[in-house]
């Protein structure tokens, strides 16, 4: 390499935090200078044996470029780090991954925690069929505050006039039931205790969506 080790490394350290774009014009270097210093170091540093012993993973997907770029990122738990990047989202991407691991090292998978895109589940199920399939927490309760939100909405079509709430805290209390009981600031527990004890539905459903935050704790 023609370039000093401290130019590299600031390089390195700017490429993790911004585009190849910026970082070539701040260092005053071509687009294609940032380009191979990224691809050497990752052919030098990159641990080969990241792969060697890996049994619970996670999968997720990152968007690099809008509209619509999007990587496959597989991650290890155990370690905490990256061990592989597939381009793309869809059960190709999560296969392609798979494919190329050893028949041994595919049954060493114990579990893969990933959202609820069927494209993972798929290409999971396929390659890695004794595997524990984990839903993240993020997107189960994501569904369950959906779920919430739809007996509010239906309790305040149809017994906005009978619950005593001001058209103000109407607007708040979907907040107010979406937060954790133990972040509620007193006017939200407020609401929250009006809403639950006027209407047997929402009551039921918020304590639902307390009890399966208490699951995942």
């Amino acid at each position: 390499a023609r370039h000093t080790r401290d130019f590299e490394d600031t390089i390195l350290w700017l490429a993790a935090r911004t585009d190849r774009t910026s970082v070539a014009t701040l260092m005053r270097c071509a687009w294609e200078t940032v380009t191979a210093i990224i691809n050497r170091t990752v052919d030098e540093l990159i641990d080969s044996r990241r792969l060697g012993a890996i049994y619970r993973i996670g999968v997720d997907e990152i968007c690099y470029r809008h509209p619509h770029k999007y990587l496959t990122v597989i991650g290890d738990h155990d370690t905490k780090t990256v061990v592989h990047i597939e381009p793309g989202r869809s059960t190709e991407s999560l296969a392609a991954f798979y494919e190329q691991q050893q028949e041994s090292d595919l049954d060493s998978i114990e579990s893969v925690s990933m959202d609820g895109s069927k494209a993972y589940r798929v290409a999971t199920e396929e390659h890695v069929p004794n595997a524990r399939i984990c839903f993240d927490p993020f997107h189960v309760m994501q569904w369950v505050n959906r779920a919430l939100d739809r007996v509010f909405s239906e309790a305040s079509s149809a017994n906005r006039r009978r619950i005593e709430l001001s058209s103000g805290s109407w607007r708040k209390v979907r907040i107010a039931l979406r937060t954790g009981a133990e972040r509620l600031t007193d006017q939200r527990r407020a609401l929250v205790d009006t809403l639950t004890g006027q209407d047997q539905q929402v009551g039921h459903a918020w304590r639902l969506k307390e009890q399966m935050r208490d699951l995942f704790r």
